[in-house]
């Protein structure tokens, strides 16, 4: 049996950073699926193959080319006409069960499911197919219909991945692309309530100008590989290629040792998901107190363990040094700097005596933004990404209107935030332990808070990608 190494990263994506608890890869109909060889709205989908032939003919891209052929027929109108009915409904049964999608993934939750499906290319050279933006179009096209004419589903995540690509791939690639995606926003689909979100996940490549995509980013290694990168010490399932062979790699050539279980257990003990773990891991002085945290006796496999992930994890900035030393010298020089300098520490003021230090930082959002934008299933990253498609230019947006687009579950899930109110007010300030000042609101207008301005412009494409 063939195992594609990157299906199997995609899929362990979905696992642990997109958290499905259904994961298929190769996800392809079955025969059996429906006794009477009928599956859902089959009129409808033909019809939109049809369309979508015409629409990308119309763009100068020809696809789904199958039937294609009876234009060139000599024959009666009247059998023109049957011959059509014929081959379209033989056309959309044929297309439809010949589709194969890489891989499926479903999220499964209280709030509502979701549903992924995601197409990767991993290419040494470079993403290279005959005609990609054919092919790339024609994949995004087949997977959404496919979704919809076998098990009905109306909205899903549909994505194409791929790490390496070419200049002039690249900017094919993403027209053929915008193209998809403005095809399905047509009036048909809405009608249908029919509404999927498509999105790239590629790397940059070097030499684009400013109106070919400069700045798309490197989606693919931000957003899939190193997610996962930073998940594989805890992950213990065999089944998992790339985990098990990053896991390999990591053994042979980093301090990272047998990690897993004591690890789980130290992050259900600090009440820590993962992702605020990682947060702490940013800053010396915190990995230093959830250390302290974890000292004594019954914790010291637990303390053990946290310390040889966050060595493995800061490799590039530890190299051969003890995380203990790193730690020791960081205090050491913050000691330093005090001493050359009583009036600042660390930024604030120097205290009075009996003085609280002060914990509402300003500006603490900038340094979150590059986290969030990450995080499709974060409360801050769907208002954010509301606000930033509802805005016009550098206008405000009335509060209310964000306020609708993230309240309702069924037809805009993506964006769905269960207690707005209090998530809004949270992204109003840096006091206490709010996410940090995003917005500022007068007259019921929103508008983006300066002091966060240009991190959020930095990041834009990441949050409407």
């Amino acid at each position: 049996m063939k195992i594609e190494m990157g299906e199997s990263l995609v899929a362990s994506w979905l696992r642990h950073c997109m958290r499905c608890q259904i994961v298929q890869t190769n996800w392809k109909a079955s025969f059996f699926w429906s006794e009477k060889g009928q599956f859902n709205d089959e009129g409808f989908v033909g019809e939109m193959l049809d369309k979508a032939r015409s629409f990308f003919k119309e763009n100068g891209l020809k696809i789904l080319s199958a039937s294609d052929d009876d234009d060139d027929q000599n024959i009666a109108q009247v059998d023109q006409a049957r011959r059509q009915k014929q081959q379209q409904q033989m056309d959309v049964y044929n297309v439809m069960m010949q589709t194969e999608c890489d891989t499926l993934g479903i999220s499964i939750s209280p709030e509502g499911n979701s549903f992924f499906l995601v197409e990767s290319a991993f290419h040494s050279g470079g993403l290279g197919y005959k005609n990609t933006d054919l092919k790339v179009a024609e994949k995004m096209i087949r997977d959404a219909l496919a979704l919809y004419y076998f098990i009905g589903i109306k909205k899903a995540k549909i994505i194409f991945a791929s790490p390496k690509i070419k200049k002039g791939t690249f900017i094919s690639v993403k027209k053929a692309f915008d193209l998809v995606d403005k095809f399905f926003r047509r009036q048909e689909f809405q009608n249908k309530g029919i509404f999927f979100e498509f999105s790239l996940y590629l790397n940059e490549p070097d030499g684009l100008g400013k109106d070919e995509g400069r700045g798309f980013g490197n989606r693919f290694t931000e957003n899939i590989f190193v997610p996962v990168l930073r998940r594989v010490p805890l992950v213990d399932d065999t089944s998992e290629l790339f985990a098990r062979a990053l896991s390999m790699n990591e053994l042979c050539t980093t301090p990272c040792e047998i990690i897993g279980s004591n690890l789980r257990k130290a992050l259900r003990k600090l009440e820590f998901s993962f992702d605020d773990f990682l947060d702490e891991c940013k800053s010396w002085k915190k990995i230093e107190q959830m250390i302290e945290r974890l000292s004594g006796q019954e914790s010291g496999n637990m303390r053990s363990e946290v310390m040889h992930y966050i060595q493995w994890l800061k490799w590039d900035e530890l190299g051969q040094t003890n995380l203990n030393s790193k730690i020791v010298a960081q205090k050491a020089d913050e000691e330093k700097k005090r001493q050359q300098n009583p009036a600042k520490n660390l930024g604030q003021a120097a205290l009075r005596p009996n003085q609280k230090p002060n914990r509402n930082v300003v500006g603490k959002a900038s340094q979150r933004i590059p986290s969030w934008a990450g995080k499709v299933h974060g409360n801050p990253y769907k208002i954010i990404r509301a606000f930033l498609l509802l805005q016009s230019g550098n206008n405000g947006v009335p509060v209310e209107e964000i306020k609708r687009e993230c309240s309702d579950a069924d037809a805009k899930q993506e964006l769905y935030v269960h207690d707005f109110d209090s998530v809004w007010s949270s992204l109003k300030t840096d006091a206490g332990n709010s996410y940090g000042k995003v917005f500022v609101e007068s007259n019921g207008v929103a508008k983006v808070a300066p002091e966060v301005q240009k991190w959020l412009e930095q990041h834009r494409d990441r949050f409407l990608a």
